[in-house]
């Protein structure tokens, strides 16, 4: 007579052994993608800091450079051209300070689809997870056939989220 089960592991064990495996690769799934968020937001963070960086020494330096010619101009100037090289560089401090808000709230703007992209990821597939969890809850209703399928599911889920 012909063993009807070859493997040796009953079905209930298959089908608990089979969920816990797509519980995992849920849960690793999301795992690397809040990882690759982070280092999304690292990145974009760090770009954004530079820039902040960058424009605090550029202002730095015409404040620097202000007061040196300030500094050196001799005494008898006319009042007006004592307050024009005050406001050439203020206007000069004004634009540069305008063009990096600019470069951050662009170099924002591309991180917020980004960030919006992994968290719904991360939101499909803890609804995956909960659904497995959920339709598992009653273990002797559950086919292997479905948790196979499910199975599968899961290890397609990857393949097309945003």
């Amino acid at each position: 007579m012909a063993n009807a089960n070859p493997t040796g592991i009953d079905e209930l064990e298959e089908k608990k052994w089979l969920i816990s495996r797509i519980d995992l690769y849920h849960k690793n799934t999301i795992d690397v993608l809040q990882n690759d968020l982070r280092k999304y937001e690292s990145i974009f963070e760090k770009a954004i800091s530079d820039f902040k960086i960058n424009r605090n020494f550029i202002l730095s330096g015409l404040g620097i450079v202000l007061s040196i010619i300030v500094g050196i101009i001799p005494n008898p100037l006319s009042q007006w051209f004592f307050f024009i090289i005050p406001l050439i560089f203020g206007l000069v401090s004004l634009g540069i300070i305008i063009f990096f808000y600019l470069i951050i709230k662009i170099s924002e703007s591309v991180l917020e689809p980004f960030t919006q992209i992994y968290t719904n990821n991360i939101g499909i597939l803890l609804h995956s997870q909960s659904y497995i969890i959920t339709r598992a809850t009653k273990l002797s209703r559950v086919t292997l056939d479905v948790v196979s399928n499910y199975h599968v599911f899961t290890m397609l889920l990857p393949c097309f989220l945003r």
